[in-house]
């Protein structure tokens, strides 16, 4: 059984980004990400905290602003226009009276470093895509760091949230990946049904165990995207313990797709400060 190891992958992306951000130095640019609050959120400020930690390794400045909901539109809008920032990140849940659409509307695309205004995903659904959403992305880019093909590949995904279910079926049918994608979700009849057939099961439900080895075909490869806290302890939504001696590869949580989403967050700014050099 091999490990997909997220954290060693993340590591070595981190030192691509520190040469590329010390490039950006030479010419008077430094990347900078801003990260917008409307409402606390236990979950959220981990994912945050890990935001701040990555990005000062890397050298990218890094802003929180925890702001009045009545606030969100004047700072997006700032923040726009500020040559200075070159991310803008909406930290989820966002207050109750707040649009969340709207919101990811009014950031400029090419600031959209989380790959989820309509914009950014339109063009992916047309495969053109600009920014990918990040938890998406970290799931192919795990794939590919250690070259599992998945052309002509039956793929399961379970979940279809706009952060990655969805989005990560467009990735995997666009013509480099080629994939054959089978989407389940809270409606579906038979999961094993879905899920035994398939090569390769992604799982992103949010359900703690949700897939065992009784789900899962002999040899097929594991992407486990949950994030859940049990009696005090991260675990995915794939039960690890009895699935790990019949499949072939699988992520582990935590230490799998987590750390590859926030370095590819990085990327994305750095990718978005290299933008302005070619204006």
């Amino acid at each position: 059984m091999l490990l997909l190891d997220g954290k060693k992958l993340a590591k070595k992306m981190e030192e691509d980004l520190k040469n590329e951000v010390k490039e950006l130095a030479e010419k008077n640019i430094k990347p900078k990400l801003v990260t917008v609050s409307t409402v606390h959120d236990d979950s959220s400020y981990s994912y945050i905290k890990s935001q701040k930690k990555v990005a000062q390794r890397i050298g990218i400045d890094f802003e929180l602003l925890e702001i009045k909901p009545d606030q969100t539109f004047d700072v997006i809008s700032e923040l726009n226009q500020n040559e200075n920032v070159h991310g803008i990140m909406l930290a989820h849940p966002v207050a109750d009276d707040l649009d969340e659409l709207k919101i990811l509307k009014s950031i400029v695309p090419e600031k959209d470093v989380e790959g989820r205004s309509p914009e950014n995903l339109g063009l992916l659904m047309l495969g053109k895509p600009s920014f990918l959403p990040c938890t998406a992305e970290a799931v192919v880019k795990i794939l590919d760091e250690y070259g599992i093909d998945t052309k002509g590949k039956n793929i399961t995904i379970v979940g279809r949230s706009t952060t990655v279910g969805k989005p990560l079926s467009m990735i995997l049918l666009l013509r480099n990946y080629n994939a054959t994608i089978t989407v389940c979700h809270t409606g579906t009849r038979d999961l094993v049904e879905h899920t035994k057939m398939a090569d390769i099961v992604i799982v992103a439900a949010g359900k703690a165990g949700l897939i065992n080895a009784n789900h899962l075909k002999e040899g097929s490869i594991v992407v486990d995207v949950g994030i859940n806290f049990v009696n005090g302890k991260l675990v995915g939504d794939v039960d690890f313990e009895s699935v790990k001696e019949m499949v072939n590869a699988i992520t582990p949580v935590p230490g799998g797709v987590g750390p590859v989403t926030t370095t590819l967050l990085m990327k994305h700014v750095v990718d978005s400060a290299k933008g302005i050099l070619s204006k």
